[in-house]
């Protein structure tokens, strides 16, 4: 959501603000689901397995590459 589209933002607001409980108890839920697999420990981890992954691809790169 862009919050620079005061028009669209302001939608959202009142939408939220007016939306049933049991929707908003949903969502909820599901934000709070999301989060417990998607932690920071988590993201720590992906991005640290990116990160080695991209060195091992840079070191095998450059190996084929001296030949």
């Amino acid at each position: 959501m862009n919050p620079f589209a005061t028009d669209a933002f302001a939608d959202r607001i009142k939408a939220a603000l007016t939306m049933p409980r049991e929707e908003r108890r949903w969502r909820m839920a599901a934000k709070r689901a999301a989060l417990q697999k998607n932690n920071v420990n988590t993201w720590a981890a992906d991005l640290l397995s990116t990160a080695i992954a991209s060195s091992e691809e840079r070191r095998a790169y450059a190996y084929r590459g001296s030949w």
